[in-house]
């Protein structure tokens, strides 16, 4: 009597079904949804190479959005023309003027050479070593910063689109518009570059 009485006490094991998992607290909830709202809006800023590209490089900045050194090839081979592409005016700015600047500070009393054949002259090669130490050094520094002042911007973007008296929707659209790339000011950039180096080239 006392067995039949102790097995009936016992709980009941035998429905086979999984435990139910615990409901998240309502502040990881806000945290996902604030984070996949975040990759949305920087999805939406930075274009089609989100997903492949820089989804990745842009990861520690959102852990911690002060600086850190990371890596941008891009940057780093084409300077200030990634700048522009990326529409970052004010980088390109420094970036391309940077060099004349290094340039008359450490040899403030050089005359630059005009022209390719007075370049390769002998007594003309402790400018070009100079020039092309500036440009390593500004190469270095554009890598390096490149994906920090990308984050920046499209921060900066989500701000103002958060600002703006529209919904979800909208906002990604004045996203897509405040960022993106300008290849109009590229191709300009380039083409004046070219013009430089031909008229160096025929003098």
């Amino acid at each position: 009597m006392s067995e039949s009485h102790d097995q009936q006490s016992l709980p009941d094991d035998t429905s086979g079904s999984p435990p139910t998992p615990p409901e998240l607290p309502r502040w990881a909830q806000q945290s996902a949804t604030s984070a996949s709202r975040d990759e949305a809006f920087f999805a939406a800023y930075v274009g089609p190479r989100w997903e492949s590209v820089y989804r990745r490089k842009l990861q520690p900045f959102f852990e911690d959005p002060s600086f850190v050194p990371t890596w941008n090839w891009s940057a780093a081979l084409f300077g200030p023309l990634w700048f522009i592409y990326r529409k970052l005016y004010l980088q390109f700015a420094v970036f391309f003027l940077a060099p004349l600047v290094a340039f008359r500070l450490l040899a403030a009393d050089a005359v630059i050479p005009q022209t390719m054949e007075e370049m390769l002259k002998p007594e003309n090669q402790y400018i070009v070593n100079l020039i092309a130490a500036v440009r390593v050094s500004l190469s270095l520094a554009a890598g390096g910063t490149a994906n920090w002042f990308l984050f920046r911007r499209a921060r900066a973007a989500r701000r103002f689109a958060e600002t703006q008296d529209v919904d979800g929707l909208d906002s990604l659209a004045v996203m897509r518009r405040l960022g993106g790339v300008n290849r109009t000011g590229m191709g300009i950039v380039l083409a004046m570059m070219a013009v430089q180096a031909l008229a160096s080239m025929r003098g």
